[in-house]
């Protein structure tokens, strides 16, 4: 299984197949996407595209890590289908939650590919699925 990230408007779009899965950030000033039908699994999750707290903004946390770290090890297939992960711009909040994935699940480097993923993101995904391994 591969990793994809996207904006909005591009997963709005996709046809999925029998074993496509989607992680769909959004965030306070953006409700949940429409999707199509015929995902193997969607998980909505809600925060914010910030590094530091922020009144009346959702800042990623060790939750939410824990919540995308069970949907991936739950529906990851290393045979077949694609795992998207899509924000509203589809360069910081899917970036950084897929260059986290990359890194310590699928042994991949994809930092290259999004250089303005949110740093703090990673770091918490990466801390939570280390601990997890320990």
């Amino acid at each position: 299984m591969e990793l994809m990230v996207c904006n909005r408007k591009t997963i709005e779009l996709v046809l999925p197949k029998p074993n496509d899965c989607v992680i769909s950030i959004y965030g306070t000033d953006d409700g949940p996407v429409k999707l199509k039908d015929g995902w193997k699994a969607i998980l909505r999750i809600r925060f914010d595209d910030i590094d530091d707290a922020v009144h009346g903004y959702m800042l990623f946390n060790e939750a939410h890590a824990k919540t995308i770290y069970e949907f991936v090890s739950k529906f990851y297939s290393s045979k077949d289908g694609m795992f998207f992960i899509q924000c509203e711009a589809g360069i910081s909040r899917s970036a950084g939650v897929a260059v986290a994935l990359a890194d310590h699940v699928l042994y991949k480097d994809y930092a290259g590919y999004y250089p303005l993923f949110n740093r703090h993101i990673y770091r918490i995904l990466s801390n939570y699925i280390m601990s997890t391994k320990i």
